[in-house]
């Protein structure tokens, strides 16, 4: 910009249209062209959610090119110096790696709703938001 400040609405359209890119090329130029990114990204980011549970091979390419989009679109400023942070990535001592690993079951809990005492669950919870409902 021209008062030397970053945009993070540029950086994360064009992080979100390189995401989207392998998912749906259409999709990935919708966001590219949003003229309002602060009110509309939700439609694009529900577009990334959608496109992603196709399948694990598709959410791994869109997660590697959004990452590489980031790479070049952030900036690493440190001690009055700036360079894209990909770059800083590469540099020795900016970074640490570490790698964490769960323990447990990996599927998810089941999903409930604690209500006067009780945890509402499956049909329960089903019959309790009809009632709300009604």
């Amino acid at each position: 910009m021209p008062d030397g400040s970053r945009s993070s609405t540029a950086a994360g359209t064009a992080v979100m249209a390189q995401a989207l890119r392998p998912l749906s090329p259409a999709a990935a130029q919708a966001a590219q062209s949003e003229r309002h990114w602060r009110r509309n990204y939700p439609a694009h980011f529900r577009a990334l959610v959608q496109g992603a549970l196709a399948s694990s091979e598709l959410a791994l390419a869109s997660a590697r090119a959004g990452l590489a989009q980031a790479r070049e679109s952030l900036v690493w400023a440190e001690g009055g110096a700036e360079r894209p942070l990909g770059d800083a990535m590469q540099a020795p001592g900016t970074f640490a790696n570490l790698r964490l690993q769960g323990e447990g079951d990996a599927k998810p809990a089941a999903w409930g709703l604690p209500l006067r005492g009780d945890f509402l669950q499956g049909q329960a919870l089903v019959e309790q938001l009809g009632r709300w409902q009604e």
